[in-house]
């Protein structure tokens, strides 16, 4: 059976249903993640290494150009996916582009990720974020990284943003691509 290329509403939709994550836990992909580009073929993450982690709603994820050489294409891919992948660690990705860094406000109340909660103060944290995109062909934003508050000493981190406290004490970084940016490889 030749693969197909699905993106996320195909599996939602399928009859009988194509399950989407797996492993311990049923949270780790369990299909390769490819570029939404359908004239790309680079893959983003290969399946199993990447971990389902719910949406930050206080994070809006710009809208994205689903063909870099049609900049008018309409996207897919919504501002507030439905969850994440995630990765830890940027030698995870097969394949990936990162913007320069873009200041991003935080709001003034609590927000909250899978090892983030910020705020205690009246005035929004700024964060530089890095978009991340295909390798090959520029379609993005996929999702993104932030760093630290800026202004802050990444040395004094530990249990902040996308540098949360990880084994040891030691920083964790996040990568998060959304679940309705990238395509499925589904059968052989």
């Amino acid at each position: 059976m030749a693969p197909q290329y699905k993106d996320y509403c195909e599996l939602q939709t399928a009859s009988p249903p194509i399950p989407i994550s797996s492993g311990p836990g049923g949270n780790n992909n369990a299909h390769a993640l490819y570029c939404p580009n359908p004239d790309c073929s680079c893959i983003v993450i290969k399946a199993g290494v990447a971990v389902k982690t719910p949406t930050d709603v206080s994070i809006t994820l710009p809208p994205y150009i689903t063909s870099p050489t049609s900049p008018s294409a309409a996207a897919a891919g919504s501002l507030h996916p439905p969850f994440y992948w995630k990765l830890t660690d940027m030698m995870q990705f097969e394949n990936i582009g990162f913007t320069k860094p873009v200041e991003h406000s935080t709001p003034t109340t609590s927000i909250s990720s899978s090892n983030l909660t910020l705020n205690n103060s009246d005035a929004p944290q700024q964060f530089q974020f890095r978009y991340l995109s295909c390798a090959d062909c520029d379609v993005g934003p996929l999702g993104y990284h932030h760093g630290p508050p800026t202004g802050q000493n990444p040395a004094e981190q530990v249990g902040l943003g996308a540098f949360g406290a990880g084994v040891g004490g030691q920083m964790e970084k996040e990568f998060l691509i959304a679940a309705d940016r990238v395509r499925y490889k589904c059968g052989a």
